[in-house]
């Protein structure tokens, strides 16, 4: 059985509808996505985000990053390291 080259997804997030390459070449490649975020991804969902979800997912891992390196920063700088 030949197997398609591109497939239809069913996003577990959002329930919407995506198309899904299963391989390299696939669109969700273009995101710089780390070991640790690919390893929330799987524990919270079962299967591929559509672009969307996947957006909002990284932007929200970006901005609880970014909270978390001002407020090390903060602390760094009220014990005169920073």
């Amino acid at each position: 059985m030949e197997r398609k080259l591109v497939e239809k997804e069913i996003c577990p997030c959002c329930k919407n509808a995506f198309d899904c390459s299963k391989s390299k070449q696939c669109w969700c490649f273009e995101h710089a996505i780390s070991s640790e975020m690919l390893e929330a991804l799987e524990k919270e969902y079962d299967g591929c985000l559509c672009a969307g979800c996947l957006g909002r997912f990284l932007g929200q891992w970006q901005e609880a990053g970014d909270r978390e390196h001002s407020a090390e920063g903060r602390r760094q700088k009220a014990l005169g390291r920073g």
